[in-house]
């Protein structure tokens, strides 16, 4: 048995696609099909069903899963015993979701990393919806994600709320305020690009309203959406702690339409961790929820009647 096989359907199980797992693995398609075969023979048993797009387990490929995870997570165990103690000896596989990267990481990492210097912490991002499966599947070892406040913890994965939160729709200061979702009708939007939950939530909304919506400019960056929103070039919808965070807050102001507010709970996910990564993340959340529970304080206030 092959490590290089068992990480190939450690990705193959995660990524649940040849193509992508060959493009991540910098293999050929046909390759990352020899590696599975040659494990699934040395098992004596069909890992993935592939007549179904996309693939999935069979039942001794789940089992297999774990056992692979186990395997790889033994190894790293194995290199960081002999590892030089002034290097990085663990490495924590975290994903966050695009809305909370702008969020006030760089401190609650500061403060992990000094408190855990020997352990490496991989940040990536992605969309929250995408972001769970990776960690049911050891693609990644945590998560912070973004989900409505309605939902409880994806299945397969542990985890807690840290903070909650809600999107809101906005306009410039400029424009007059829709009073109805009719009056939306034929309105130009700012938005995150496809792949995007909330975006597909807002035009879920608006089309079972039969309220036609035209996204004028899609971008990643929430700061760059508020400057075209409170410049008058569309509607937007944002988290509600970036539109208070941001310079440009005095040129916004919210739309005051009940059926385009979405409460969220701002979750962290996590597979079975060893106390060596458990105990780095658990520091890590503790210092995020701080840094939430610190910029949630002047909204508190700002919202407070008088």
């Amino acid at each position: 048995m092959e490590l290089e096989d068992i990480r190939t359907f450690v990705s193959l199980a995660t990524t649940r696609s040849f193509s992508q797992t060959a493009k991540d693995l910098f293999l050929t398609q046909p390759g990352v099909t020899r590696r599975l075969q040659r494990l699934e023979h040395v098992l004596g048993a069909s890992l993935v069903d592939r007549r179904r797009r996309p693939l999935v387990l069979t039942a001794a490929g789940t089992v297999t899963l774990e056992h692979s995870l186990h395997v790889l997570d033994g190894l790293a165990a194995m290199r960081a015993a002999g590892a030089d103690a002034t290097v990085a000896q663990r490495e924590l596989r975290i994903g966050v979701a695009h809305a909370l990267t702008e969020f006030a990481l760089v401190s609650p990492l500061a403060r992990a990393r000094d408190a855990f210097p020997r352990t490496g912490f991989l940040l990536s991002t992605g969309w929250s919806p995408d972001l769970p499966p990776m960690v049911r599947t050891g693609h990644l070892d945590a998560a912070f994600v973004l989900l409505p406040a309605a939902d409880g913890v994806p299945r397969g994965v542990a985890g807690r709320v840290l903070a909650r939160e809600r999107l809101v729709a906005i306009a410039s200061r400029r424009s007059a305020l829709p009073r109805t979702l009719r009056e939306l009708d034929g309105a130009e939007w700012i938005l995150n690009p496809h792949g995007c939950a909330a975006r597909a939530t807002l035009l879920d909304v608006l089309r079972r309203a039969q309220v036609r919506a035209r996204v004028a400019v899609e971008t990643y960056t929430y700061e760059t959406q508020l400057a075209l929103v409170g410049g008058g070039r569309g509607f937007g919808l944002v988290p509600e702690r970036l539109l208070h965070a941001s310079r440009y807050r005095g040129e916004l102001r919210r739309l005051a339409l009940a059926e385009l507010r979405f409460p969220l709970h701002i979750w962290v996910l996590h597979r079975p961790l060893p106390a060596e990564l458990a105990s780095p993340l658990q520091t890590l959340c503790d210092h995020l929820t701080r840094e939430l529970d610190r910029a949630e304080r002047p909204r508190r206030r700002s919202n407070a009647p008088t």
